[in-house]
């Protein structure tokens, strides 16, 4: 007999390394499911309030992240978020990031974005540890996202002199 994984349900959550993803849940408990490492844990906080919160241990506040990476990439919709450049920890949005439905991926997590054959115009996120996320966006939307990222990454995460 399989042992059942407890369920851990988190007031608060701090982006680290580990996490993959964070997916919104309507549920009346929580309302993210956070991928991290082996584990999940549900958050009773939103994604976006949890990736503002994860900004300010990194050096700046959500707004400032955004608007470098505005600036960087003249991107205005769903702009990549570096959530702290020394550690390289940088999400991807997949919506408006204030909208409910968006799941944020971590960009050294994903692997590739592939058609859901199942769902027309829709993708699924395949993870580097073989995890599967089903998005509500097409691959050509997903890539885009994940060349975003790749370039505020090579742009923030130079060396200081």
């Amino acid at each position: 007999m399989k042992k059942s994984k407890k369920v851990i349900i988190l007031e608060n959550y701090l982006i680290n390394k580990s996490t993959k993803a964070l997916v919104p849940a309507s549920h009346p408990d929580y309302c993210t499911i956070v991928f991290e490492g082996e584990n999940m844990f549900y958050v009773k906080k939103p994604c976006f309030a949890i990736i503002e919160g994860s900004c300010l241990p990194g050096g700046s506040s959500y707004i400032g992240r955004r608007t470098a990476a505005v600036h960087e990439t003249d991107a205005k919709r769903k702009v990549p978020i570096a959530i702290c450049t020394k550690e390289e920890i940088y999400a991807i949005p997949t919506k408006s990031p204030k909208s409910f439905n968006c799941t944020w991926l971590f960009y050294h997590h994903v692997q590739n974005f592939t058609v859901d054959e199942s769902r027309h115009g829709k993708c699924i996120a395949n993870m580097t540890d073989g995890i599967q996320i089903s998005l509500d966006v097409s691959v050509a939307v997903m890539n885009k996202q994940l060349s975003r990222t790749a370039r505020c990454i090579m742009l923030f995460s130079k060396p200081t002199k």
